[in-house]
C-alpha cells in the first residue's frame, strides 16, 4: 500500500510538472537508474543523489508534496508518514543505527497518544528519557547501543539484516528449548526444569552445529534472502501494480478535494470526523507534552494513574447506528445497501422521475 501510494502520487506529480510548465531533463537520471538497478552499490547512489538533475526534481516533487491540496491528500500524507516512521524503526535495528531508533521513538509518541495505545503511550516516554540520559547515567552500555549491540547479526552473508535481540531468543535459545524432546512436558520438578534451562545455551549451540553440518557450512553463504529474490520480488511489484489499479479505479487522493471522504465507498465525513483525522497528529503531541510535564518534569500526577483516552474518530464512526424510540421499543436504525435499489423500483413501477425521486433523502433518517 505504501509503495502503490507512492506511485501514484508519482503520476500526480508528472500532472503537475506540465500544469505548471516545468522543463526537466530526466534523460540523464534514468540512464544513471538503470545502472543502479544493474549493480547497486553506495559510490553509485550517492553520485546518483548529489547530481544537479536529481536536485532539481527532488526540490519540485518536495515542492508537490507540500502544496495543499484539500484534505483528502492531506489524510493520505499522514498515512504515509506513519508508515515512514514505521519503515525507518525497522532500518535503525537492521543497521544498528541507535540514534535512528531513538528518533523514531520519539516521532511515534503522539501517535500513540492520538489513537489511545495506553501502553505505549505511558511507558514509551519514560523509556526514551531514561535512555536520553544514558551516556551520563550509564556510559558504557550508551556505547555499546552506539556500537549497534542492541541487535543481533546472525549471518555475514547478507547485510541489513540485524534482528532484536528478544526476536533473536525466540529463533534461536527458546526455539531450540521447545522442540520435541524440550522442556513442554519435560518435567514439573523446579530443580529439574532449573538445570534444564541453565544448560538451554549449550544445548541450542550444539543443535545449531549439527544443523549446520547436516547441510553444509556454505550453504547460508550461498542462500539468497528471501525479500531479495526473484520470486518475491515479482509476487510483491504484482500485488502494487493490483493495488495502484484498485485505487485509480476510485480515485487520486493527492488530487485537488474539498471534502474528505472515503476513496472506496465516497462517504463523506462529517466536520467532527475530518477534525479529528487531520489533527490527529497535533492532538496527540498535545496530549504528549501534558503527560511529560504532569508525570514526569513536575510529578503531580502518578504515572500509573489512569491515562485519559482522546477517543479520536476515524471512518468507521461514519457508519454508527442510530437507535431512535418507536412506542415502547428500542429500535436500530441501520442504512440497508438495497433501500436505494427499492427505492429506484418502486420509482420505476409508478412511473416517477428518477430526477425528481432523487431530490429526496435515501437514508433511513432525514
Amino acid at each position: 500500500m505504501f509503495e502503490a501510494l507512492h506511485r501514484i502520487q508519482w503520476m500526480g506529480f508528472k500532472i503537475w510538472l506540465q500544469r505548471h510548465g516545468h522543463q526537466v531533463n530526466s534523460t540523464t537520471l534514468v540512464s544513471a537508474l538503470e545502472e543502479i538497478r544493474k549493480e547497486f552499490s553506495p559510490e553509485k547512489f550517492n553520485r546518483f543523489t548529489s547530481m544537479p538533475e536529481f536536485q532539481v526534481i527532488f526540490n519540485l516533487y518536495t515542492e508537490y508534496c507540500k502544496e495543499d491540496n484539500g484534505p483528502l491528500k492531506v489524510f493520505w500524507n499522514s498515512y504515509l508518514e506513519m508508515v515512514e516512521v514505521l519503515m525507518n524503526f525497522l532500518r535503525a535495528t537492521r543497521e544498528g543505527d541507535w540514534a535512528l531508533h531513538l528518533e523514531c521513538i520519539k516521532e511515534m509518541l503522539p501517535w500513540f497518544f492520538a489513537y489511545d495505545h495506553t501502553n505505549y503511550a505511558r511507558y514509551l516516554p519514560v523509556y526514551l528519557a531514561h535512555m536520553i540520559l544514558l551516556p551520563e547515567t550509564h556510559p558504557e552500555a550508551h556505547a555499546l547501543l552506539e556500537n549497534g549491540d542492541f541487535g543481533v547479526q546472525r549471518t555475514t552473508s547478507h547485510g541489513f539484516s540485524k534482528m532484536p535481540v528478544d526476536q533473536t531468543i525466540e529463533q534461536t535459545l527458546n526455539r531450540s528449548t521447545k522442540t520435541k524432546g524440550g522442556i513442554v512436558g519435560f518435567s514439573l520438578r523446579k530443580g529439574a526444569v532449573q538445570r534444564w534451562m541453565i544448560t538451554a545455551h549449550s544445548r541450542a549451540a550444539f543443535e545449531d552445529k549439527c544443523q549446520k553440518m547436516s547441510r553444509g557450512e556454505d550453504e547460508d553463504q550461498r542462500r539468497v534472502h528471501k525479500e531479495t529474490g526473484s520470486a518475491r520480488m515479482k509476487r510483491d511489484e504484482e500485488d502494487v501494480k493490483k493495488v495502484i489499479e484498485v485505487i485509480s479505479s476510485w480515485r487520486n487522493p493527492f488530487e485537488p478535494s474539498e471534502e474528505l471522504s472515503s476513496i472506496s465507498s465516497g462517504y463523506v465525513t462529517s466536520e467532527s470526523i475530518k477534525q479529528d483525522l487531520l489533527q490527529a497528529k497535533e492532538k496527540g503531541a498535545t496530549a504528549l507534552t501534558a503527560f511529560l510535564e504532569e508525570r514526569i518534569i513536575t510529578n503531580s500526577t502518578g504515572i500509573f494513574e489512569t491515562l485519559p483516552k482522546l477517543k479520536l474518530e476515524s471512518f468507521r464512526d461514519t457508519h454508527k447506528k442510530t437507535s431512535v424510540t418507536a412506542g415502547d421499543k428500542n429500535v436500530m436504525i441501520r442504512a440497508d445497501r438495497n433501500l436505494f435499489a427499492r427505492l429506484l423500483v418502486i420509482g420505476q413501477s409508478r412511473q416517477m422521475d428518477l430526477r425528481y425521486l432523487l431530490t429526496h433523502e435515501l437514508g433511513p433518517l432525514p
